[in-house]
């Protein structure tokens, strides 16, 4: 399709994901349909305005070869073949290049980009209205499931976009054909208990604030002084402390949609800020996905309220 490498169409996708809906999002549906369409092509972001973690495409091999020779290999998958097969099949170069070629790219960029304009722009929000983000099923029709994009962008490392098993979504359905195949392996899916949490509380509350979406039962959760969860995190624990509370994202830290990179720099620190909007402001999804790696409640509650006892105590 000619949409750019992997290593930088991934990279926009994530920075799009990282700040939605802001002045950073390079898709910014905020700026108009025209502008989340068709306007990012002509008016282009500087990508080192942007903190967003690639290291893991910069260290895949076949993710380097493809940025390596992405333009011969672009030009010759989306122009070369379509034009020389019919040329030496019946010999209609003409027809080849026009219609497998040109007409079937610009189909299919205006098939993605409707995603990135029109599934921002009409539909449903049965996950969150945080972001702009719909579930638009003309758009699914067209992108052959992408339609279902609140869904997406409560649960962007899920593989699928329908989520219920009638749900018209093609890209799961070839996903998990590669994955028979062995060609596709460790597939993310949230679970189905994570998932029906959000929708019922999304229709319940509309939306909750931040300190009452963490659901666990913290009468149960063992207390932690925060010079020991500092402790345990520097010996190699994979804990972060949010409002409060500890978390062990230990079998997370690989699945974060942020990179493992922002993920390990909140470790041993109080992270509420970068949390609740200071690095990405997250949604109600990743509050119910947070509250289930709930370790420990910190003793007289997270770092900052303890600096104002100690500081009220030396007046």
């Amino acid at each position: 399709m000619r949409q750019g490498s992997i290593k930088w169409w991934a990279q926009w996708h994530r920075a799009h994901h990282r700040y939605v809906d802001t002045g950073l999002d390079p898709y910014n549906a905020r700026r108009g349909l025209f502008y989340s369409h068709l306007g990012w092509t002509i008016f282009r972001r500087d990508e080192r305005d942007w903190d967003v973690d690639i290291s893991d495409l910069e260290n895949d091999p076949v993710v380097v070869w493809q940025d390596r020779y992405y333009y011969p290999l672009s030009l010759l998958a989306c122009f070369g073949l379509p034009t020389m097969i019919p040329w030496l099949g019946w010999a209609d170069w003409r027809g080849g290049l026009y219609f497998a070629g040109l007409c079937r790219m610009v189909v299919a960029y205006h098939s993605t980009f409707a995603v990135n304009s029109f599934a921002h722009w009409s539909g449903s929000q049965p996950f969150s209205r945080t972001t702009t983000a719909r579930d638009n099923f003309i758009v699914g029709l067209i992108a052959l499931g992408e339609g279902y994009h609140n869904f997406h962008h409560e649960f962007p490392t899920d593989y699928r976009n329908g989520v219920r098993w009638y749900d018209l979504d093609v890209s799961k359905w070839v996903i998990l054909l590669l994955e028979q195949l062995q060609l596709a392996t460790n597939l993310h899916k949230v679970s189905d208990d994570v998932i029906d949490s959000c929708r019922r509380q999304y229709r319940q509350e509309k939306q909750l604030p931040p300190a009452d979406t963490f659901s666990a039962d913290h009468g149960e959760v063992p207390p932690i002084e925060w010079d020991e969860y500092v402790q345990q995190a520097e010996s190699g624990r994979a804990l972060v402390a949010v409002a409060g509370f500890v978390y062990d994202v230990s079998n997370f830290v690989d699945r974060h949609p942020g990179g493992e990179k922002i993920l390990k720099t909140a470790m041993g620190r109080d992270a509420t800020a970068m949390f609740h909007g200071g690095g990405h402001n997250h949604s109600l999804a990743a509050s119910n996905i947070l509250s289930t790696m709930l370790v420990y409640v910190i003793r007289g509650g997270g770092r900052v309220e303890l600096l104002n006892k100690k500081e009220k105590q030396s007046q």
